[in-house]
């Protein structure tokens, strides 16, 4: 670890990562993340490295480039470069903030041991010798604090004074990262996100494909479908309720019921989206009057919340849950709320780390960033099926993530991308789906 002292938020530079990873990293640091990092093109002007140790050639640019600053290393499996702090893929905010906190608390350490106070013989040895940069630890290892002792003391005093501050030292730190659990917005405890279980064969991932964007579409023909027709329409009401009021709210499709915590980010669902009653029952169309939504009040919102304690294998990240009933009931349809032949522009990346994903999804995400497009103009820059296509801008428009496209000052008179989306767009492109 190098002598600097680390503060909020860290200078970091990308070397060697995919662009993948690097997609997750810039969307995270733009939004949640920019009070614990900044990105800086220059390598020297870091604070901290981050490298995808899963894309070729990473290991070799690693040793060839390394200093004595940390290093987060990003990667499927643990490591065996020495050095490292290992944040696991898939990469989430939480792992990457707590990577953060480490470091810095590392660095903290370190200084406060340089300011003990030593011997006029230990301060002769130290400014002879080269002091070795200490190395970053994972998460799971705690560090124990050095003292170095004075030969004018009595072993009994040095114990003691060293006992002290290591005591000292540990109240810190706890209150500093009490102070910065409050300050991060952390998922609930009870969260259990029941994403798809891996698949197992080609041919599972693509049956699973099939059911989330429809048979591959080659043609210019998109087909229409009402949301409100389906239980996607109360699920988007539901949320918009929720968020609106601040409650609880129910909805009520009989013989099951979901519970919305808008806030928490939390649905309370008997039925895992995986599964194949849950298929059929995002697509089968549903009578006017068979889907109630009922807002409820505080004595039934702590029922329910007492409920979402003792029953955590029902509840879903709400994000999750909205994106993929969104493509079950789609299919690779398109809501009749976007129009075709209307240019659309997508605001923000979604959540690739939290949201079932499904072919191109990156790369037409890439592309579509900020720039406008019709829904057939993608398919034709990307050359691939528009089914693809319709589902990506269906589940978006979920959570409001495009709009209708307006000027952009980042086109050439030829209309090329230009900028660090087209570089992006470029790697992403070259690197297959």
């Amino acid at each position: 670890m190098n002598n600097m002292n680390l503060q909020f938020p860290l200078k970091i530079s990308l070397d060697s990562i995919s662009p993948h990873s690097q997609a997750i990293l810039e969307f995270f640091i733009k939004n949640s993340g920019h009070h614990y990092f900044s990105l800086t093109r220059e390598r020297a002007l870091a604070d901290l490295h981050i490298i995808d140790l899963d894309y070729p050639s990473s290991k070799q640019q690693w040793e060839k480039n390394k200093d004595d600053k940390p290093c987060i290393a990003l990667a499927m499996k643990k490591p065996t470069e020495e050095g490292v702090l290992w944040v696991a893929k898939p990469i989430t905010a939480k792992a990457l903030i707590v990577a953060a906190q480490s470091i810095v608390s590392e660095n903290k350490e370190s200084t406060e041991q340089r300011q003990l106070p030593t011997s006029e013989a230990e301060k002769t040895q130290r400014s002879e010798e080269k002091v070795q940069p200490s190395k970053p630890v994972e998460l799971a290892q705690q560090k124990t604090a050095t003292i170095p002792q004075r030969q004018d003391q009595p072993e009994s005093k040095i114990d003691s004074k060293a006992e002290s501050i290591k005591s000292s030292a540990t109240k810190k730190e706890a209150k500093r990262k009490e102070k910065a659990e409050r300050e991060i917005p952390q998922e609930p405890e009870h969260l259990i996100n029941r994403s798809h279980p891996p698949f197992t064969s080609a041919e599972q991932a693509q049956q699973r494909w099939n059911l989330l964007c429809g048979k591959e579409n080659n043609t210019n023909n998109i087909i229409t479908y009402q949301p409100n027709n389906y239980f996607l329409g109360s699920l988007l009401a539901a949320n918009n309720l929720s968020q609106r009021t601040n409650q609880v709210v129910q909805i009520k499709y009989e013989p099951h019921q979901f519970y919305i915590l808008y806030n928490d980010c939390l649905i309370f669902s008997p039925l895992t989206p995986s599964e194949e009653s849950f298929t059929t029952l995002c697509q089968q169309e549903v009578k006017p009057g068979q889907i109630n939504l009922h807002l409820l009040n505080t004595d039934e919102s702590n029922k329910v919340k007492q409920k979402i304690t003792t029953h955590r294998e029902y509840c879903n990240h709400l994000e999750y849950f909205i994106w993929t009933t969104s493509l079950l009931t789609s299919q690779g349809r398109l809501a009749t709320t976007i129009k075709p032949k209307q240019t659309y522009r997508l605001k923000y990346w979604p959540d690739f780390t939290r949201i079932e994903s499904f072919p191109f999804s990156m790369k037409i995400a890439a592309l579509w960033h900020d720039q406008n497009y019709t829904l057939q103009q993608i398919a034709e820059r990307l050359e691939i099926p528009i089914n693809y296509v319709t589902a990506f801008a269906d589940a978006a428009n979920s959570f409001n993530l495009i709009e209708k496209g307006k000027a952009t000052t980042g086109t050439t008179k030829q209309g090329k991308k230009i900028g660090i989306i087209a570089r992006l767009f470029g790697k992403l492109t070259n690197s297959g789906t």
